[in-house]
């Protein structure tokens, strides 16, 4: 194969179903309570989204250990919704 035909990308979808066979390889079917903290929390009321980070902490700093995006549409808003009407506690930063 010459130097200018090689692959050197891959699709989005070919991404995702990479990640989805290691995830299926590690975890198989079971679910997991994530520890984490809420950071950057932004509710968009309009769209009933929420936009989030979850972070790790090192014990008794503010150093961070791991990071990663969330967000909330539809029915993890709604399930937010369950959590601040049954805790009485907004779903916010620190939590």
């Amino acid at each position: 194969m010459n130097r200018l035909t090689e692959r050197h990308y891959i699709t989005l979808l070919e991404l995702a179903t990479k990640i989805e066979g290691v995830i299926l390889q590690n975890f198989g079917e079971t679910t997991y309570w994530i520890v984490a903290e809420i950071c950057g929390h932004k509710f968009y009321p309009d769209k009933d989204r929420h936009y989030f980070d979850l972070v790790e902490k090192i014990a008794d700093s503010t150093a961070e250990t791991a990071k990663i995006k969330g967000k909330s549409w539809q029915q993890g808003s709604e399930r937010i919704a369950v959590f601040e009407k049954e805790t009485g506690e907004k779903f916010h930063d620190g939590l």
